[in-house]
C-alpha cells in the first residue's frame, strides 16, 4: 500500500494516477476541510493528525510500503514527522513539492512572520491596511505584532475557520471568506477596496494562485512581502507528475525483479 499525504489540489492528481494505474493507496488528511475536499476518493481516505510514532503504527498496521508526500509546502512539521517514521521503518520516502517561484526585485523575501509584519507597519500610512493571505492556522501569530484593526485576512469559507477568526477579534468586514484560485481582477479589486498597501503572502506555489495575487498587487504598486517556504531536508523531491509517476514505474519494476531471483 502507498500512503499519499495529502490535503492539497497536487495531492488530488496524485491520487487520480495512482488509482488508474490499480495502486493499492490510502490518502491521509488532517482536517475535516481536507476530507470534503478529497471526498471522491472517500473509501480511500483517512482524516488523522499523525506524530511520528502514530505513523510508524499506521505503516507497520496497513503494510505501506511507501509514503508519498504531497502536503502544503509549509506543513512542514508533517513533512518531518514523515521522514522520521520511513527512517524507523525501512520505507521508502518520496517528496512531492510544488514548483518555486523565481521573484522579481520588487518582492520583499522574509524568513519569518515577526519580520514580515515589522517590514509591513513601515510601509503603511494610518488609514490604510495590510492585507494578509497566509490562512487562518497563524493568525494569532501576526496579531502579536500588528493591531487586529490594521489586517484584511483571506481564510476557508468553513464555519471553524470563521469563528477562529472572530475569536480573535476580527470583524466581518475584515474577513474574505473564499476558495480559490482567484483572478487578478478579483485580487485587485479586493485590495482596493479594503485600502490595502501591503500584502503579506506564503511562498506556497504557482498552484497556490501566487501569479494573480503579486500581478494584482504589483498593478496597484503596493508592497508585496512573501515569507520562505520551511526548510526541509527531503531525501528525494519531484515537482512534476510525470517525473514522479516514472520512478514509482522504475521501483515497480526494481521489486518485481528482486522477487524473481
Amino acid at each position: 500500500m502507498i500512503l499519499l499525504l495529502g490535503g492539497t489540489s497536487e495531492s488530488l492528481v496524485l491520487m487520480t494516477k495512482l488509482l488508474e494505474k490499480k495502486e493499492e493507496v490510502v490518502l491521509s488528511v488532517a482536517t475535516e476541510y481536507g476530507k470534503v475536499f478529497s471526498k471522491q476518493f472517500e473509501p480511500h481516505v483517512v482524516q488523522k493528525r499523525m506524530d511520528p510514532f502514530e505513523m510508524e503504527a499506521f505503516i507497520f498496521e496497513k503494510g505501506v510500503h511507501l509514503v508519498l508526500d504531497a502536503t502544503h509546502p509549509f506543513a512542514d512539521l508533517v513533512s518531518k514527522n514523515a521522514i522520521q517514521a520511513c527512517e524507523k521503518t525501512a520505507v521508502p520516502y518520496i517528496r512531492f513539492e510544488r514548483p518555486q517561484i523565481k521573484w522579481n526585485d520588487k518582492v520583499e523575501l522574509t524568513d519569518s512572520v515577526e519580520e514580515a509584519c515589522h517590514l509591513a507597519l513601515e510601509k503603511i500610512q494610518p488609514e490604510e491596511t495590510i492585507y494578509l493571505t497566509t490562512g487562518s492556522k497563524t493568525l494569532s501569530e501576526y496579531l502579536t505584532y500588528i493591531p487586529v484593526e490594521k489586517l484584511m485576512i483571506r481564510v476557508l469559507p468553513t464555519a471553524e475557520v470563521l469563528a477562529s477568526c472572530e475569536a480573535l477579534g476580527f470583524e466581518a468586514q475584515q474577513i474574505h471568506a473564499l476558495k480559490g484560485p482567484f483572478s487578478t481582477e478579483l485580487n485587485q479589486s479586493l485590495y482596493q477596496k479594503n485600502h490595502s498597501r501591503v500584502l503579506i503572502t506564503k511562498e506556497s506555489g504557482l498552484r497556490g494562485g501566487m501569479e494573480s495575487k503579486l500581478a494584482a498587487a504589483q498593478a496597484l504598486n503596493m508592497t508585496v512581502i512573501v515569507i520562505r517556504r520551511p526548510k526541509v531536508n527531503y531525501p528525494i523531491v519531484f515537482e512534476e507528475v510525470s517525473d514522479l509517476l516514472t520512478y514509482l514505474e522504475s521501483l515497480r519494476k526494481r521489486d518485481k525483479h528482486d522477487e524473481s531471483k
